[in-house]
């Protein structure tokens, strides 16, 4: 099927798949596109399936829609509730001329409306935590993305903690960032460089 047309959208079309550790058959396919996707015709461009799990219980979606879905994790098709951590304002997506569904370029004329993506959510005892780039969304880590720690309370849904992230010396080249999973303080991190030594640091709330 072709994703600029309506047949596309018609199918299922999940992201998220279910293996089976002792055979590596896929058990079960999950995680239906969004409905934005078929009245942008952007087909899986702007799929990026983040996941974790804790206590029986299992939290996953796609990054750049900025919704998480928790489920049993014996049973991941069936939600239990969702969580809200980015806004995506469905209304603000321009509406692109027909003739140029097909230019090569047609991606980029989304990318000022998926430039936020969540990369990495870990799930504890009493909450979910995601980690959010802020950039051009090619996957490619660059000098000018930003990143953010958001925190949401599995209990009620709301967002409890966010901030953004930045190094603590500007000396630092930042590598990466990441989140530790588990339970406890010092949840997030980064990996850099510095005077040709490579490090952790462990993060809190920038003040």
């Amino acid at each position: 099927y072709d994703p600029r047309t309506d047949a596309f959208y018609d199918q299922a079309l999940p992201y998220m798949a279910q293996v089976d550790k002792r055979t590596g058959h896929v058990v079960r396919r999950f995680g239906r596109l969004e409905d934005v996707f078929r009245r942008t015709r952007l087909g899986y461009s702007f799929v990026l399936p983040v996941a974790d799990t804790a206590d029986s219980t299992f939290v996953y979606g796609n990054g750049f829609t900025g919704r998480l879905y928790e489920t049993a994790a014996d049973r991941p098709g069936t939600t239990l509730r969702s969580f809200d951590v980015l806004s995506l304002n469905e209304d603000s997506l321009p509406d692109v001329p027909a003739h140029l569904l097909y230019d090569e370029d047609y991606n980029i004329y989304f990318y000022p409306y998926f430039h936020r993506c969540i990369i990495q959510t870990t799930l504890d005892s009493t909450g979910v935590n995601c980690l959010v780039r802020y950039g051009t969304p090619n996957g490619v880590f660059t000098p000018d993305a930003r990143y953010e720690y958001v925190h949401l309370s599995r209990e009620t849904g709301a967002v409890e903690e966010r901030y953004m992230l930045a190094p603590e010396n500007n000396s630092e080249k930042v590598l990466a960032y990441g989140l530790r999973r588990g339970e406890g303080e010092g949840r997030v991190f980064y990996v850099a460089k510095r005077d040709g030594q490579t490090f952790v640091k462990f993060l809190g709330p920038q003040r």
